[in-house]
C-alpha cells in the first residue's frame, strides 16, 4: 500500500456522519408529512369540516408535484448549489408544514401540501449528492442504505406518532414537529 492510499483511506475513515443524519433527518422530514396526513385524515375531515376526498387530494397533489418537479429540483441544485438550495428547500418544506398544521380550510391545506410536495422535488436530488460527495465504497453503499431505510422508518414513526397525537393532543401536532425537524435539518446542514 503506498502512502497516497493510505491517507486516502485515512480520511475516508475520519468522514463525518454529520452529512448522513442530515440526510437521514431529512428524509424522515418529507416521508413523514405524506404518512401524517393519511393516519389524521379522521381528525382533519372533522375539523376542517370537509370529506376525506379533500385530503386525498391534498396528499395526492403533494405527490404530483414532485415527481412533476424532481428533474427541475435536480437542475436547479446544479446551478445554483445544493447545499444553498437544500437549505433553502428545507426552510420552505417547514414552513409548508406549518401551513398544514394551520390549515382553517381543505384549500389552504391542499396549497401547503403541493407546496410541500414542489419543495420535497429540491430537497431529494441533493440527498443523493450529499451522499456521493461525503461518502465513497464501503460508506457510500451504507449512507445509501440508510436513505432508503428513512422511508419506511418515517412511515412508522407517522403510525405511531401521528396516530397517538391524533388521539390525544391533536392531529396539527405532527405537522408542527415537522416545523422543529424542519429547524433542526437547517441549523444541521
Amino acid at each position: 500500500m503506498t502512502g497516497q492510499q493510505h491517507t486516502g483511506e485515512h480520511v475516508a475513515a475520519k468522514a463525518s456522519w454529520l452529512p448522513l443524519i442530515v440526510v437521514v433527518l431529512t428524509q424522515i422530514q418529507a416521508s413523514f408529512a405524506v404518512n401524517a396526513l393519511t393516519v389524521s385524515m379522521a381528525g382533519i375531515t372533522t375539523d376542517l369540516d370537509t370529506p376525506a376526498t379533500s385530503v386525498g387530494t391534498a396528499i395526492t397533489a403533494g405527490t404530483f408535484a414532485m415527481a412533476a418537479f424532481i428533474l427541475l429540483g435536480a437542475k436547479v441544485g446544479a446551478r445554483f448549489g445544493t447545499r444553498g438550495v437544500f437549505q433553502i428547500a428545507v426552510a420552505i418544506h417547514a414552513v409548508a408544514m406549518a401551513g398544514v398544521a394551520l390549515s382553517l380550510s381543505p384549500a389552504m391545506l391542499f396549497i401547503a401540501q403541493a407546496s410541500s410536495g414542489a419543495v420535497i422535488a429540491l430537497i431529494a436530488p441533493a440527498l443523493t449528492v450529499f451522499i456521493a460527495t461525503n461518502y465513497h465504497g464501503d460508506r457510500q453503499a451504507k449512507a445509501t442504505g440508510l436513505l432508503a431505510a428513512a422511508i419506511p422508518l418515517a412511515g412508522v414513526m407517522a403510525l405511531i406518532l401521528a396516530g397517538w397525537f391524533a388521539e390525544t393532543i391533536g392531529w396539527r401536532w405532527s405537522f408542527a414537529l415537522m416545523v422543529v425537524l424542519g429547524g433542526i435539518n437547517l441549523l444541521l446542514s
